[in-house]
């Protein structure tokens, strides 16, 4: 007897077949779809915890830096958290809740002001008990007081701003200020007639009469401050270059690596001013002798008892003041840059008489540095013989600021005509030094400023 398969039978097993298959497979999926639901869901759980211990990880940072701000203003000079001067942190403190249940830590680090003055660093890190490894650290910055002269530009007479300079910060003038260039901040000035005038702008930011600064109680306390950080045990004093077989003063390097070296300058360059030579100027490096390198002293303040040239990168915190005796004169023989534009870095320049750039320098020059001068002539180049090819440079770029009795110049013009110094010129305040100013510089008495910033 035959047997064999209807039509019928064929379609009820093809279809038997394809809702088994449909079964397994729609099983499958319905386990992916499944398991991965509940993947995504504990992802989402654990990446939410994460950032809520972060965020209380950063509660308990914050902890830090509050507790250690009144550990300052009611024991100010308390470096080491309570503990006798010098005890090396870092200071770890236990962190509760609202209920009094300790749930984490924080530890302090904290970076005094140097003697000259500046800034306390608090440094916290905090964490949980519960996940030590999620951590956070927070940096306060905690200032003395304010630079005494938040100024790009300040002078005691007139300051006279031409199109050939771009002027970036305030500037004040005792006097008048002729602008003549477009500004982005207060140009102020203390005649109440015409004090500020000239074709820049804009006029909205032009303000007078406004009241004058002392520059003269400026120099005297400015020095005072100095000469006792400069001749404290921690300061520098270098004495008159005489004393150690040199002749025209000291050449200050500055060195990437945070020192400096220290060169006798044994023979001078002298240029003429005219084409007839009728008249020299003797203010290049024509000769010199290494001495020494040095480290910035711990105060970062340094005494120069002679002429002193000043150069190089600046790595650390300095000032200098120079021409500590009668008509000992500052030369800067080159670009003067920091090691970054962080704030880590900072140059002060007081000096008692006048500042020159003499004639060898780079075409395009930069001077990072707070330069102060209130009894004299500002920073400038003279006038050289247009025999030389370097008789005029291209560009001066200053980053800091300027504060003298007069601003010369930018480049110096004969009979109408560009014959020295810069053809252009910069001058860029630098934001850092408002509540950071160099070591011994002067700040108000207004209270400290405070910023903070996350670093890790």
């Amino acid at each position: 007897m035959n047997t064999h398969t209807t039509p019928c039978m064929s379609k009820i097993n093809r279809r038997g077949s394809s809702l088994l298959l449909i079964l397994v497979f729609g099983g499958l999926l319905m386990t992916i779809l499944t398991s991965g639901v509940a993947v995504y869901g504990t992802t989402v759980l654990r990446h939410s915890k994460i950032i809520s211990q972060k965020t209380e990880a950063r509660s308990i940072a914050m902890a830090g830096i509050t507790y250690y701000k009144w550990v300052l203003q009611n024991n100010p000079g308390d470096y080491w958290d309570g503990n006798p001067p010098e005890t090396p942190g870092p200071y770890v403190h236990e962190y509760k809740d609202k209920l009094g249940d300790v749930i984490g830590s924080y530890s302090l680090d904290i970076t005094p002001p140097s003697e000259g003055g500046g800034s306390t660093i608090i440094t916290s890190t905090g964490w949980l008990h519960s996940d030590p490894n999620q951590t956070i650290t927070l940096r306060g910055t905690l200032s003395s007081g304010s630079f005494v002269m938040p100024y790009v530009i300040a002078v005691r007479a007139t300051a006279r701003l031409y199109p050939e300079m771009t002027v970036s910060g305030k500037v004040h003038a005792n006097y008048r200020v002729l602008c003549n260039t477009q500004v982005n901040n207060t140009i102020s000035a203390g005649r109440a007639a015409s004090g500020v005038y000239g074709t820049g702008g804009p006029q909205s930011f032009w303000e007078y009469p406004v009241p004058e600064y002392d520059f003269v109680g400026l120099k005297n306390d400015g020095v005072a401050k100095l000469v006792a950080l400069g001749t404290a045990p921690d300061g520098m004093l270098i004495p008159h270059s005489n004393m150690e077989g040199g002749r025209y003063g000291w050449h200050i390097d500055f060195q990437a690596d945070g020192t400096f070296d220290l060169y006798r300058v044994t023979e001078k360059g002298c240029y003429c001013r005219d084409l007839e030579c009728s008249y020299q100027y003797c203010y290049d490096i024509a000769e010199e002798v290494f001495f020494e390198n040095r480290n910035i002293p711990p105060n970062g303040v340094i005494i120069v008892n002679d002429h002193t040239y000043i150069s190089g990168v600046v790595n650390g915190r300095v000032s200098i003041l120079a021409g500590q005796n009668s008509n000992r004169i500052i030369y800067i023989p080159g670009s003067i840059t920091y090691l970054d534009k962080s704030g880590d870095h900072v140059l002060g320049i007081f000096g008692r008489s006048s500042i020159f750039i003499p004639k060898n320098v780079p075409d395009i020059m930069e001077i990072d540095a707070v330069i102060m001068s209130p009894s004299t002539y500002s920073i400038h180049r003279r006038q050289y013989s247009t025999q030389y090819a370097d008789a005029f440079r291209s560009e001066l770029n200053v980053y800091g600021s300027l504060i003298a009795y007069y601003l010369p110049l930018p480049l110096m013009q004969g009979q109408g005509n560009l014959i020295s110094g810069f053809l252009n010129s910069s001058f860029t305040y630098d934001e850092h030094i408002t509540n950071n100013p160099p070591p011994g510089f002067l700040t108000t008495e207004t209270g400290a400023g405070f910023t903070l910033e996350e670093v890790d």
